[in-house]
């Protein structure tokens, strides 16, 4: 259904390799079809074109945390948001800080679980 669409913005991005606008959305479309891992190198391509916005380095942190590379996904988020024009930039790029630091939350509480464990701390007889 988007080999259409996926193949327009792979010719627009060979026609013009410096449209930034182009590669992010083709990393977008990919990441949508369960391709994260090929939108990727299309989203660090849109932002070393265009680092100074707002919405590429959003949309490059989200492909980030799919693929489970939250600290570099958390970069992004930040530059995001300190590049952020408008306040519905600002708010996406809160909304991925956001949606990150809650993804975070339960990997730490389970490794303070494993520490517990590994130390004998659970299980004290109800104390």
């Amino acid at each position: 259904m988007l080999a259409p669409v996926e193949a327009a913005l792979e010719k627009a991005t060979k026609l013009n390799d410096h449209r930034a606008d182009a590669f992010i959305l083709w990393a977008a479309v990919k990441t949508q079809t369960n391709h994260a891992d090929q939108g990727l190198p299309l989203a660090l391509k849109a932002v070393t074109l265009d680092p100074g916005d707002s919405p590429t380095r959003t949309t490059l942190g989200h492909i980030l945390l799919i693929l489970q590379r939250k600290e570099e996904a958390h970069a992004q988020a930040t530059a995001a948001l300190e590049t952020a024009k408008t306040d519905a930039e600002k708010g996406d790029a809160q909304q991925l800080l956001d949606r990150l630091k809650s993804s975070l939350v339960p990997q730490r509480h389970h490794m303070i679980g494993q520490r517990r464990e590994r130390r004998g701390w659970q299980n004290l007889g109800g104390r």
